[in-house]
Parts: structure tokens; sequence; C-alpha cells
């Protein structure tokens, strides 16, 4: 559907290769490739986390009806998500003009929603550890 819209609108974009492959090794390479946009569109949770992390002006787009991982992560951060569905267009549309306008602003994610992204994580790796020293 992203693809469509874009087309349909002539929106520039440019790809952002996030794979990690034997030619490229080093996962920090996208993360930089990452921090370098102006505006990220995903509807990836990895990306959207990361761009949380930086402070990246992000739409999060959750491509399973009804929200899956994206919209549940994104919702204890407190970043909007962006549902598929027959109203998705204009809805996306909307929050890219507005995005556009602020340059980026409107959809930058704000330091307590870093801050929150940074206290999942803290917990989520404790909660590993735990449960790993459970284990041995």
């Amino acid at each position: 559907m992203i693809d469509k819209i874009r087309s349909e609108y002539r929106i520039p974009t440019t790809e952002l290769n996030t794979l990690i492959y034997p030619a490229r090794p080093n996962i920090y390479c996208a993360e930089m490739e990452l921090q370098s946009r102006q505006i990220l569109v995903t509807t990836r949770m990895h990306a959207t986390l990361l761009s949380v992390f930086h402070r990246i002006p992000v739409i999060s787009i959750d491509q399973i009806a009804g929200g899956a991982k994206v919209t549940r992560l994104n919702a204890k951060v407190g970043v909007d998500t962006i549902q598929v569905s027959s109203a998705m267009p204009g809805q996306f549309l909307e929050t890219l003009r507005s995005a556009i306008s602020t340059r980026g602003e409107s959809v930058r994610p704000s330091a307590a929603q870093q801050q929150k992204l940074i206290e999942l994580s803290r917990d989520a790796l404790e909660t590993s550890i735990g449960t790993i020293m459970n284990y041995v």
C-alpha cells in the first residue's frame, strides 16, 4: 500500500537497507543510515525503536490488520501508529503533510518517549537475564 501511495502522489523517497549480511556484517551501518534520514516512514518495529532512541521523526505503520507488535510496542512508548486499512491513505497523507510542513517536528519522538524506551529496554534485559539464570 505504501508503494501505491508513494507512486500515486509522487512522494520522493530513499530506500533504507537494514539487512545484515556477510558483505555488510556491521549492524551499525544500518543504524547510521537510519540516523541520516529527515523523516522515516516505516512498517518495521526495530526501525521505529531506533527512531525513538535517536529522536528521528518517524511515521510508524502497522501492516497487520487490527495491529500487532508494532502497535503494542508503540503504545507502550507513546508513539502514534497508523493502521493499514481503507482509511490508511488519507491518514498517512495527512500525517506526512504535517511532518513535512513542520520539518519533522510533528512526528519527532520526545525525550520522554526516548526515556520510556530506555526503561522498557532495561526491564526486558533484566527479565531476560533472570530467565536465563533460572535455567543455568
